[in-house]
């Protein structure tokens, strides 16, 4: 099923009629996956018989510091001091990453960085699951932790992409 990237990162929603939980799948970069489908077959839980169903669960959370221009990226199961947390990652206008818990809307952890390049991007987590990186508005792109946002500063990080 194909939703709008932009939906989505605007509400989450809950299923009524899933008589069990969703199995959260990975979303890792804009589009889905590397040729930007933007269809995950692994979801099973929403169908057109229930698609009708479907509720806000909470709109964009007031954590979101700014404009939010692209779509997020999905991580499930990240770790977080040692529990298990689905999380959302955003990249706003003004150059700041945010993990968002995707189940209460609470912020997890934010980044923002300096200069005056524009930040319509989304972050992209790495295939391992153990990153996220992130265009910054100072022209370079960065690597942050899942778990608790720790940017990495060495081995050439933050790389440059942009001068």
């Amino acid at each position: 099923m194909r939703l709008n990237p932009k939906i989505q990162a605007r509400y989450l929603f809950a299923s009524l009629a899933a008589a069990l939980p969703a199995a959260a799948t990975d979303w890792p970069q804009f589009g889905y996956d590397g040729t930007h489908s933007g269809s995950n077959t692994a979801e099973t839980s929403i169908t057109a018989a229930n698609v009708a169903l479907l509720i806000p669960l909470y709109a964009a959370p007031a954590t979101l510091a700014a404009t939010v221009d692209s779509a997020p990226v999905y991580k499930a199961g990240g770790m977080v001091n040692g529990t298990p947390k689905n999380l959302l990652f955003f990249l706003s206008n003004n150059g700041r990453v945010m993990a968002i818990d995707a189940a209460t809307g609470t912020s997890v952890w934010s980044h923002t960085t300096t200069g005056n390049q524009p930040a319509t991007a989304s972050p992209a987590i790495d295939p391992n699951g153990q990153f996220v990186y992130s265009y910054g508005i100072d022209g370079k792109a960065h690597k942050y932790k899942i778990d608790d946002g720790t940017e990495t500063t060495t081995g050439g990080w933050p790389q440059t992409i942009t001068l």
